[in-house]
């Protein structure tokens, strides 16, 4: 059994991020912010979540990801070799942005690389198999138009 808990993007277009807890393992599928208004989804435990899954690079989908590794989160972020591509140029952005709006900056340069070198990436139709939990794999698929989004089944 899965218990999912949204902790952003229920009710909103914007802020995406998800908690999925197993028996064995919690996953985070997505941490982005509202763009609009820089509101952030709410904060998960990081020292309990195994991995993250990004489905796309979108900013209401990634862009709170690096805060994660600003925090201490040490674990992996799985994704296809697009979206990590587009997620790199994008987080980057979302910095110059933020300083631009006269914002404090949510993370670093330095957090968007630690979480590049944390990355694995997914083929799609690949699926994504854990050590830890490996009776059940996630395949990602090619969703949608662009090359960089993908659904996990």
């Amino acid at each position: 059994m899965v218990e999912i808990t949204f902790l952003g993007g229920a009710r909103e277009v914007g802020r995406m991020g998800m908690l999925l807890r197993t028996a064995k393992e919690r996953f985070l599928w997505e941490y982005g912010i509202e763009v609009q208004d820089t509101l952030l989804p709410i904060k998960p435990d990081i020292k309990s979540i195994d991995a993250v899954f990004l489905s796309h690079c979108h900013i209401d989908h990634s862009g709170l990801l690096p805060q994660l590794y600003r925090d201490g989160f040490r674990n992996s972020v799985h994704a296809t070799q697009a979206t990590f591509d587009i997620s790199y140029l994008l987080l980057h952005d979302s910095i110059k942005v933020q300083k631009k709006r006269g914002e404090p900056p949510l993370y670093l340069p330095v957090h968007v690389e630690r979480l590049m070198e944390k990355r694995k990436e997914v083929g799609y139709g690949k699926p994504v198999t854990r050590a830890t939990y490996p009776a059940q794999p996630l395949p990602f698929w090619i969703r949608g138009r662009r090359e960089s989004s993908s659904q996990g089944t």
